[in-house]
């Protein structure tokens, strides 16, 4: 395990808020905890409102504006609910708030105040748009990276909780493998580049899927994976999000174009920040988990193009 200095920035804050918790003590910082816990859970669920506002007020690619509406909901919420939990505390009586135990154990709820503080942050810095190597350095911490899919892996379960569509979530934008629709991504990339590690790693995520499902394991076709090389490429230099080009070609029309023969076919694309949040996004859809899951197939293509500080586009071609 590789620390990088995002877990040992993590590191610090959590030790600078463990000290915190001895001198507060147990009841403030656990009202404290509570109030934060529930900013996050508010900002995680209700985010996509804010979010679409934010959108139709000016045009901007979407992780800014979901970024946006994550961190607002998030400061909003919890200015109210810290004043609250600041009013409650005052009110408990001082021989308890006072108490020898209440301020050792207050590096209990200090510590997980410091945890849910780094997961909100670094959560919203891999959304937002700002800088491809922070990103990058996030994405490689140990720790971070564990508090970055937790919060994803979060995210979808109160999408199920509340039975809302997981193909949009606040690291994961996707579609439907049948939809027609075009996704105006507001922003353009010029400077484009493959990244095969991400399309390996993929690849082995999709085959261990398919074993404990039973099924053969798929094999990586050179021709399927340039045909999704191109269209990721294409989404992002053209700043689309679709299984058809603006041309109207349809994934099965670019196969075809390129000379490759096939009797079935499907196609997956996402957008994220990495790979491991791209494959749990795409396996918690129902459309998206079947193409990965079908029998029917037994080549694919991984296209995985990095877009910089807007994420790595994936399109995975899948035929028989």
């Amino acid at each position: 395990m590789n620390l990088n200095w995002i877990d040992a920035a993590i590191l610090i804050l959590l030790a600078l808020y463990a000290w915190q918790g001895l001198h507060r003590g147990f009841l403030s910082l656990a009202l404290d905890l509570a109030a934060l816990a529930l900013s996050f859970l508010i900002a995680l669920n209700f985010y996509p409102l804010l979010a679409t506002t934010i959108q139709e007020l000016g045009s901007m690619p979407p992780g800014l504006a979901k970024a946006g509406g994550f961190l607002l909901l998030g400061l909003l919420s919890g200015l109210v609910l810290f004043g609250g939990a600041s009013w409650l505390y005052t009110r408990l009586p001082e021989g308890l708030r006072a108490s020898r135990i209440n301020r050792l154990l207050g590096v209990l709820p200090a510590t997980f105040n410091g945890l849910l503080l780094s997961a909100f942050l670094l959560s919203a810095l891999v959304v937002l748009p700002l800088h491809a190597g922070l990103r990058r350095d996030i994405l490689a911490s140990p720790v971070g990276s564990r508090m970055v899919e937790g919060t994803a892996a979060l995210e979808r379960q109160l999408r199920r909780a509340f039975g809302e569509t997981l193909a949009e979530t606040l690291m994961l934008f996707t579609l439907r493998p049948a939809a027609v629709e075009r996704v105006d991504l507001h922003f353009t990339v010029s400077q484009v580049r493959v990244d095969p590690e991400a399309e390996e790693r993929m690849l082995a995520l999709i085959n261990a899927e398919r074993a404990k499902a039973g099924l053969p394991v798929l094999i990586m076709d050179e021709d399927l994976r340039r045909v999704a090389r191109a269209h990721s490429e294409d989404m992002l230099r053209r700043g689309y999000f679709s299984h058809s080009t603006p041309e109207g070609k349809s994934p099965s029309d670019r196969l075809i174009e390129a000379s490759i023969s096939f009797g079935v076919a499907g196609e997956n694309i996402a957008l994220a920040p990495d790979v491991a949040v791209a494959h749990a996004g795409l396996m918690e859809s129902p459309g998206h988990r079947e193409n990965i899951l079908s029998p029917a197939f037994r080549r694919v293509g991984i296209g995985a193009m990095d877009g910089g500080i807007y994420g790595v586009m994936f399109t995975q071609e899948f035929t028989d």
